[in-house]
């Protein structure tokens, strides 16, 4: 197995936080879509079949929840900056992708969006 292409991933988190530049974006939580790349060597895991040999998404995924909902910046440029490099931290990774998805920002467009890749 190459683990230098090993990757856990969640695609589409759907999380409600307050964000955004104009006044009426900022008057209510709304829908944002989260994916998250961790690069992770998996062949440990895979071979032991046990979850403290690998990063346990579920508890990323409710640590991605609990954050955003603390959160209040104007820019998914901002959130994402400052989710990746928490989530990077709290869970001791040598590295995360995060890309947030904005639906409906506009017309015509399934969504707008952000990906930022950082180090712990």
């Amino acid at each position: 197995m190459n683990s230098e292409k090993d990757k856990i991933f969640i695609k589409n988190l759907e999380i409600n936080c307050v964000v955004g530049a104009n006044p009426g974006e900022r008057d209510q939580p709304q829908l944002l879509w989260f994916d998250i790349e961790i690069p992770v060597d998996c062949s440990r895991a895979a071979g032991e079949d046990v979850l403290k040999d690998t990063v346990d998404y579920w508890k990323v995924s409710c640590r991605l929840k609990q954050l955003a909902g603390q959160t209040s910046f104007r820019l998914i440029e901002s959130l994402a900056d400052h989710l990746a490099g928490k989530i990077a931290a709290e869970f001791d990774l040598p590295e995360v992708k995060l890309t947030i998805k904005k639906p409906g920002a506009f017309k015509n467009a399934a969504y707008s969006g952000v990906t930022v890749t950082r180090p712990r």
